[in-house]
Parts: structure tokens; sequence; C-alpha cells
């Protein structure tokens, strides 16, 4: 056998055997449009929710009122006052109010062009307001009101507390799409027009709905 057929099939070995062992990278995906997760489980099982009276305020002003579905009847939440942090379980029939006030960020991958960088927003700072007119900030996530969806005689429509946005460099100019501002942390503060502002819950609106099997 010619040493050019023992090399031919030598690089024929490398080359299958490379193939396993190198990752190739996927192409960077356009971040999608939130939506709503529907409230389902497997096996067709039952689930109970609780329907409260709320009102929607968004960012820009507008609102709307209608009945939200929670899987559990009160709020778990952490506060912290002086040195020490504490767990309470606050049912919702006694908060009168869920506001978020400050937001974090995630950087994104895109097929954009690469002077746009998507980001996406989340609040992790809340201002809760209880029927004693006690306000309490708590840190964190809470993924209930992320996205829901918000249920009246006109339908259901989505409600978030998440938004996207891009940070574009464009020569020396750097600024967000949506609001042109050119201060990389606005947004933490100042969510999207269409953002939620405030939940007001409904004080003589509160009632646990009966057994429903998940959609």
């Amino acid at each position: 056998m010619s040493k050019s057929i023992v090399l031919s099939i030598l690089l024929i070995s490398i080359f299958i055997q490379s193939a396993y062992t190198i990752r190739i990278p996927l192409p960077p995906k356009k971040p999608d449009v939130p939506t709503v997760q529907s409230n389902s489980t497997q096996n067709n099982q039952k689930t109970i929710f609780h329907s409260y009276e709320i009102q929607v305020t968004l960012n820009k002003g507008s609102s709307a009122s209608g009945k939200i579905k929670l899987k559990s009847s009160y709020l778990f939440i952490k506060t912290k006052k002086d040195d020490f942090v504490y767990e309470k379980k606050i049912p919702y029939k006694e908060i009168i109010s869920i506001e978020p006030t400050l937001w974090s960020s995630r950087q994104l991958q895109s097929q954009k062009k690469s002077n746009e960088t998507p980001y996406l927003f989340y609040p992790t700072q809340y201002k809760i307001i209880n029927t004693k007119n006690e306000e309490l900030i708590y840190e964190g996530r809470l993924p209930q009101f992320e996205r829901f969806w918000l249920i009246n005689n006109d339908g259901r429509t989505a409600v978030f507390a998440i938004f996207f946005d891009y940070w574009v460099i464009n020569g020396r100019a750097r600024y967000w799409y949506n609001n042109r501002s050119q201060h990389f942390n606005y947004n933490k503060t100042n969510p999207h027009p269409l953002c939620l502002k405030k939940i007001t819950f409904k004080q003589d609106g509160n009632h646990p709905s009966e057994n429903k099997k998940t959609e």
C-alpha cells in the first residue's frame, strides 16, 4: 500500500473522529415576544385557582379592570428591616396594591445587526401596600405577575411586567432603541410605556374560584 493511500486513510479517520468531538455553534436566535403561558398540568389533573378582582395600570397611564387567576391564595415574600430578614405569607385579600419599582436586565443573543444588542428587563423589586396601610419592599422576582391574563367582559388580554429593548451603538452614539435614552441604566426605573406599573386589588371582590380542570 502506497504512502499516499495510508496518509489519506489517516486523514479521513482523524476527520471522522473530530466531527464527533467538535461542537458546531448554532446561530444566535432573535428574542421572541413574551407570551403568557397557560396554566396547565399533565394527565388532565385538577388545579385550584383563586380569582381576584383587580385594576391594572400601565406605565403610560392607561388602566383596565378584570380578574386574575392565581394558583395560591397568598403571597410569600421576604423583607428586610434593620439587620434582619423576615419571611411572611400575606393573603391576597389583605393586599391593596403591588407595584414593580426596579427592573434588572439580561443580555440576549440575536440575529440583528451587530451594533444592536438585545436585553430582557424583568422586575426585581416591588412595593406592596397591605390593608393596614403598611409599605413593604420585596427584593426578588414574582413570576406570577411578570406576565398574566386579565379577564373581563371584553375577553382576556395579556399584561406584561417584562419588556425588551436594544442597546444601539452607532459610531460614538450609544442609546436605547425604544426611548432613545443615552443612559444605560435608564430602563431599570423607566420601563416600556405598555409595561405594568401597578396592580390594585379590589377589596370587595376577592374570592377563591371553584375547582377547575386545567386548560
